[in-house]
């Protein structure tokens, strides 16, 4: 939690945040969605999707958080 909230608050500080949250209550969901996720993959298809599953799940956070929604963009810088 505290790792991802450090990243929101930079990305805040940097205005790449949506203001409409705070950065500790983001990191919050996003950890619990992405553990959420995992769980969910491993008990019902033995992971075998979870990269895909990973994707869908960023993008969908991504345009939630980002100032300026563009999920495929960073998504595509990070890799």
């Amino acid at each position: 939690m505290e790792a991802v909230t450090q990243l929101l608050e930079e990305a805040a500080g940097n205005g790449e945040l949506a203001a409409d949250g705070p950065p500790a209550a983001s990191a919050h969901g996003i950890v619990c969605s992405f553990f959420g996720l995992h769980t969910v993959s491993d008990a019902l298809e033995g992971r075998r999707h979870i990269a895909e599953h990973l994707h869908d799940l960023w993008t969908l956070l991504l345009r939630g958080r980002q100032a300026e929604p563009d999920p495929a963009g960073l998504l595509d810088r990070v890799r």
